[in-house]
């Protein structure tokens, strides 16, 4: 082909090609840049599910929340799923200008179920801190409620209070007394037509203020086998409620024996029965719990039996006692206690043991001593006294 006609085709080729593209672009509309909106026309609403502006045009909205902006931009409407309480600053933008104002969300009515906290579970009567209640009731976004919330307290004695609290700074909270009366303290909770669950508070007696030291026996013979009797019994409070179970009561003794010991009173009573001490004589007791101390009571020990005769005898380093009899002319009961004690010139007790009859008779060995000392030796008030012989 000659090269005149092939330049010819490629330029009818290239014309064809540009016409093509002239009129595709005569077809196509032409782009523009949407139409600011008028910030002074554009409604501002708060509805169920967030906030949302209408007007006319392109525009920009930024609202400022406690986490941060939220931003959306559209023509005609913007919403934004913002559903706290409260006051929602907020900032239109169109073109260059610019709009700024402030919507409030009211909270709705509080929802069921309302959770109310109530401390402390556990509280005495005569407290100092009384237990209080505090509730935030919510509403279905989560906002808290501004109906007043009503308190119902019902008692263990069968009374009952009521408190209207209005809701401030996000929450309803009370103080309420404890009442006179031990048991379980009910509290119900009311916002409109919200409800909850009870709470409730464990009511404790509070610090014994009454209760006696009843002796049973108080009398008995030191025999090593009888014991005292006696009950710490009716220990209350000032309100007159017994004390709970597990209230540790402690007994202390005085005169010729140091006694101390501790133990839980069930049911505001406690039974003891406590040995005695091998010596005959007067104890003076009392019982305190807590705030409450009992009056003074006595304790008598008497001789197990009446020794006409105690006699004593070394027989090389060992110590013979008995055989000792009563004054019927019998043997003590084996295992009745005796007393031993070893002093030196001056009367300063050295060693003390307790020794047990066995056919009236008992054997003992002293320590190795290097210089005069005494025993003594008593059984049922009838006392005995020699010399301890040198190894």
């Amino acid at each position: 082909m000659p090269r005149k006609i092939l330049l010819a085709l490629l330029l009818t080729v290239v014309l064809a090609l540009e016409i093509g593209v002239f009129w595709l672009q005569s077809r196509t509309p032409a782009t523009s840049s949407p139409r600011p909106a008028a910030l002074q026309a554009i409604r501002a609403e708060v509805s169920t599910g967030g906030v949302r502006f209408q007007g006319e045009g392109w525009f920009r909205v930024s609202l400022f929340t406690p986490a941060g902006p939220l931003v959306e931009e559209g023509e005609g409407e913007v919403f934004i799923p913002y559903r706290r309480a409260g006051l929602i600053p907020y900032r239109l933008e169109a073109g260059s200008a610019s709009l700024e104002g402030t919507l409030r969300r009211r909270p709705g009515p509080a929802t069921t179920p309302l959770r109310p906290k109530v401390g402390a579970r556990a509280v005495r009567i005569d407290t100092p801190r009384q237990p209080s209640l505090v509730l935030h009731p919510l509403d279905a976004q989560l906002n808290v409620a501004e109906e007043p919330v009503r308190m119902k307290v019902f008692y263990p004695d069968g009374s009952q209070r009521e408190w209207v609290l209005p809701v401030v700074h996000q929450l309803a909270w009370s103080y309420f007394p404890p009442g006179s009366r031990k048991g379980i303290l009910k509290v119900v909770v009311q916002s409109g037509a919200a409800r909850g669950e009870r709470a409730e508070v464990d009511v404790l007696p509070g610090r014994i203020r009454s209760g006696a030291l009843v002796l049973l026996q108080p009398e008995a013979a030191t025999s090593g086998r009888d014991r005292w009797v006696l009950e710490v019994q009716g220990l209350r409070d000032e309100k007159g409620n017994l004390a709970s179970d597990g209230l540790a009561v402690s007994l202390i003794g005085g005169a010729l024996e140091n006694l101390f010991l501790t133990r839980s009173a069930p049911q505001s009573r406690l039974p003891l029965s406590l040995p005695l001490p091998d010596r005959v004589g007067s104890y003076p007791l009392r019982a305190w719990s807590e705030g409450w101390v009992s009056n003074e009571a006595t304790l008598r020990a008497r001789p197990a039996v009446q020794v006409a005769h105690l006699p004593l005898y070394w027989s090389g380093n060992q110590l013979h006692i008995g055989p000792v009899v009563d004054d019927l002319g019998a043997l003590p009961d084996d295992g009745t206690p005796m007393r031993l004690r070893v002093v030196d010139p001056a009367g300063r007790l050295l060693l003390e043991e307790r020794i047990l009859l066995a056919s009236g008779q008992a054997l003992w060995t002293p320590p190795p001593l290097t210089r005069p000392f005494w025993l003594e030796v008593e059984l049922a008030g009838q006392r005995a006294r020699l010399e301890v012989p040198r190894p």
